[in-house]
């Protein structure tokens, strides 16, 4: 890998996967770079375990977010008031 900053790196490499792999994984049609340091190819196990499971999405701040999104979105003006 070239010595680069870690953002530009790992935009490169989701690039190549994508494009490489697209949904599912073709180690051996795409001839991967990496297949040979691959844990996945090495044992044929491409979940993710270490992927965290995202909260539900109702009483989350990324609903309330939301909502403040698409108010702004419906009015030109907002009134924000601070309550002690």
């Amino acid at each position: 890998m070239p010595a680069v900053e870690s953002r530009v790196r790992n935009n490169t490499v989701m690039e190549f996967g994508g494009g490489a792999w697209g949904k599912k994984p073709r180690c051996d049609e795409a001839a991967c770079p990496w297949r040979e340091w691959c844990h996945a190819y090495q044992t044929g196990d491409f979940t993710a375990p270490d992927v965290p499971e995202q909260p539900s999405f109702e009483g989350n701040r990324r609903q309330f977010r939301g909502r403040i999104v698409r108010l702004l979105g419906e009015r030109d003006e907002v009134v924000v008031s601070l309550r002690p």
